[in-house]
Formats: C-alpha cells, sequence, structure tokens
C-alpha cells in the first residue's frame, strides 16, 4: 500500500506527459490508417510508455526528494513503487494497443491477428527496457548532468523504436511459407519475451532495492 502512494506521486509529477501518452491513441489509429499497417503502429504505444516512464527521474529536484523523503514508508517500498509506476504505464500501452486494434478492426474490417499477438512481446520489451533504465539510474545516483540524463531516458526506447521498425522490414521481406512459420510460432516466442521481461523486471527492481540500501549505509 506504501509504494502504491509513492506510485501516485510519480503519475502526479508526471500528468502531463500521461495525459500526452493517452491521447497519442487517436493518433496512433490515424497512423494505421495511412500506413495500413498496424503492426508498423503498436511499437509507437509502447516507446512513448518506456520514454514516460523516467520521467520521474529527470524531474526530481531536491524539494522534491525532500518531499518524497518525508511521507511513510521505506527505501524498498520507494523503489517498488517507482517500478509499479512504470510497469502500469507498460500496461497501459498494452491496454491503448488492443483499444486501438479493436477499433482498427472495426473500421477497415480486418482482423490484424499477428499484431494482436505481437502486443505481448512489446509489453515484454518494454518491461526490459524501463527495467534496464531504471537500474541504471539507481546506480548512477542523482544525475547533474541534464545532457547525459537524457541520453539515459532517450536511448534504451530509441533502440526499441528503431529495433521493432527494422524487424518489421525483415518480416515483410518474408515469403509466405515464412510468414505462415512465423505466424504459428509468434505465440510462442511473444509469451516466452513477456516472461523473459517480467523475469527482468523483478531481478532489476531487487538489485535496485539492495543498491538504494546499500547507498543509505555507507
Amino acid at each position: 500500500m506504501q509504494a502504491i502512494k509513492f506510485s501516485f506521486v510519480d503519475f502526479m509529477k508526471s500528468r502531463l506527459q500521461v495525459i500526452i501518452f493517452l491521447v497519442m491513441a487517436a493518433w496512433n489509429l490515424w497512423l494505421m490508417k495511412i500506413s495500413d499497417s498496424s503492426l508498423s503502429v503498436i511499437y509507437y504505444i509502447y516507446f512513448f510508455a518506456v520514454v514516460i516512464s523516467i520521467q520521474p527521474f529527470v524531474q526530481e529536484q531536491t524539494a522534491e526528494v525532500g518531499f518524497v523523503n518525508m511521507l511513510p514508508g521505506s527505501k524498498k517500498n520507494r523503489v517498488v513503487g517507482r517500478y509499479f509506476y512504470g510497469f502500469m504505464l507498460q500496461i497501459a500501452a498494452f491496454i491503448l494497443s488492443w483499444i486501438d486494434l479493436g477499433i482498427y478492426s472495426i473500421l477497415f474490417q480486418k482482423i490484424p491477428r499477428l499484431a494482436i499477438v505481437a502486443t505481448l512481446g512489446c509489453l515484454g520489451i518494454g518491461l526490459i527496457f524501463y527495467s534496464i533504465q531504471y537500474t541504471i539510474f539507481y546506480m548512477l545516483g542523482k544525475i547533474k548532468s541534464q545532457q547525459l540524463a537524457g541520453i539515459i531516458m532517450m536511448t534504451p526506447g530509441f533502440i526499441m523504436l528503431f529495433g521493432l521498425s527494422y524487424f518489421l522490414k525483415m518480416i515483410n521481406q518474408y515469403t509466405e511459407l515464412d510468414m505462415q512459420w512465423f505466424a504459428n510460432h509468434s505465440l510462442l516466442g511473444s509469451t516466452a519475451i513477456l516472461f523473459s521481461g517480467s523475469i527482468i523486471c523483478i531481478v532489476s527492481m531487487t538489485i535496485s532495492a539492495f543498491i538504494v540500501e546499500k547507498k543509505d549505509t555507507i
């Protein structure tokens, strides 16, 4: 319960970015229409979710840190709360992508089965990237250089964005037989990625909590 309170504080600090993120759903529908591809749009939602998940680290100022430190709760609760904030953004991206795909199916009379399965894999990838970013921020502590913070904030998201874009182009070059094989194994692959992302997220959170406790005892 204490961890949820810290998550709420993070949401309040990033509320403008979160609102913009929610509005992105309408923009993604427009992208689906002009690209005539649901797969090419899904990863945009997760890209923004990864970027926005770092906002609490970037926006932290001395006064805000003091306010958070005065809230009842252990150091572990603060870490868990922040990870829960990032996790909820990834879940929001998952839900928004399903809503977009549902509306896409109704408007264009197409059922993007492969894209629906791909949302599971994208969720797993999003969990991996935001977990890595969180661990880096906790290891480095408060970053005075805004340039360095910006690099850490944007680089993983862009790696994910361009990586998935390249993957999509590679899929488009598949033969019909290759596509059939890929479609038959896409659910297994996406589930494996999601499972791996969940494990990495838990391990990352454990490491981050240990780092915070260790820094406080030095």
